[in-house]
């Protein structure tokens, strides 16, 4: 298999840049997703790599060699598009076979990689159906199959899901991580859904508006996101964001909100008595917060605006101080909309972000064991 690495890699379509100086190593056998909402440059990074487009600036490197001006097809690297691009008059022994014949490879050298492909993704038994006669998900195995049969260096997948359906998609994000595995590859994964890059991915790359905000493990940027942004687009559902002010009083550190005012637990307390107090951006992740329908001590009172069961867990969505919040708990009982709740914030899950800048005050990682998770209150 292979290493990717980019260096300083940038491209520009006249004055917009639509990649800025991309560092990035990906390692041997690895699966880095590339993630970040749409038009934040994921897929032209992916297409540099591939050879599809050439970057304005900086180096791709495969296995240690400069390959900006090589030919893709002569990279030893494949390509699984958002559509599965089969042919339809070849049937699926012949979509695999394909680029192993236009490589001139002897008859019974195809025949076994074809068959060895086939069987590691459950293809055995549809060699002779047509396209046509293929399910979604099975469509996507045969274009899965033909990146695999060649045994190239290194895999590229361009959000090769989208096209299917939830629980098809939940089906072959096991089937690609499993393929993985078994086989070893490097692969570089893009995609816009954020719970697909956390299932799958050994490390995220994190992109918005050309540049790369943060990389990580899925747990890394989870549980301390650099910025604001990730918080925001790491998550479902997405951390609860709203305005507040830090405060000291005789030396005690309190975050104050509408609707009340929070303690800061001592090991944030500790990165930010050398801040000055002022405006900062809370970030509470839905894990965080529970919602009661009576009134308990330390809870604040809200209202309740909306109930999202969705058979394990459910979401229940409050106003306090005019903003909807989101919490989201084992179970909660059916109660009228715009009754009286109170909720509850576990205060070591809670983020702070400066409120111009974005980024984050608060290094989760220095967190005493059992306090850098997110989790309810008891």
């Amino acid at each position: 298999m292979a290493t990717v690495e980019l260096k300083a890699v940038a491209r520009k379509y006249g004055n917009v840049t639509a990649v800025s100086e991309v560092n990035l190593t990906v390692g041997d056998k690895e699966f880095v997703t590339l993630v970040g909402p749409s038009g934040c440059g994921k897929t032209t990074l992916l297409h540099m790599i591939a050879g599809l487009l050439e970057p304005t600036a900086g180096e791709v490197l495969i296995d240690g060699q400069v390959v900006n001006h090589v030919d893709p097809k002569d990279r030893d690297i494949s390509m699984v598009f958002q559509n599965f691009a089969l042919y339809p008059l070849k049937d699926v022994y012949g979509n695999l076979a394909f680029p192993l014949r236009m490589r001139k490879m002897p008859t019974a050298e195809i025949d076994r990689r074809v068959k060895e492909t086939a069987a590691l993704l459950g293809l055995t038994d549809l060699l002779s159906r047509k396209p046509r006669e293929l399910s979604g998900g099975q469509q996507q195995r045969v274009a899965l199959g033909r990146a695999i049969v060649r045994s190239p260096k290194a895999f590229l997948m361009d959000e090769p899901l989208s096209n299917l359906d939830a629980k098809l998609r939940v089906q072959m994000r096991a089937e690609i991580k499993r393929m993985q595995r078994t086989l070893g590859v490097t692969v570089i994964y893009v995609t816009h859904d954020q719970v697909e890059a956390m299932t799958m991915s050994d490390r995220l790359v994190v992109m918005n508006q050309g540049q790369v905000q943060q990389v990580g493990t899925p747990q890394e940027v989870f549980r301390n996101p650099v910025n604001q942004f990730v918080a925001g687009f790491i998550g479902s559902p997405s951390i609860n964001l709203f305005p507040a002010r830090l405060l000291s009083d005789a030396g005690t550190l309190v975050l104050s909100m509408d609707g009340g005012a929070l303690p800061i637990p001592e090991w944030a307390a500790q990165q930010l008595r050398q801040r000055a107090a002022g405006a900062v951006i809370l970030g509470i992740r839905p894990s965080a917060i529970s919602v009661f329908t009576s009134e308990r001590s330390g809870a604040q009172r809200c209202a309740l605006y909306d109930i999202e069961p969705t058979g394990e867990e459910t979401y229940v969505y409050i106003t306090l101080g005019g903003r909807l919040l989101v919490s989201r708990m084992d179970d909660f009982p059916t109660v009228p909309m715009s009754s009286a709740v109170w909720a509850q914030f576990a205060v070591d899950g809670l983020h702070l972000f400066h409120a111009e800048t974005g980024q984050s005050l608060l290094d989760r990682s220095l967190a005493p064991a059992g306090e850098g998770e997110l989790r309810g209150p008891s």
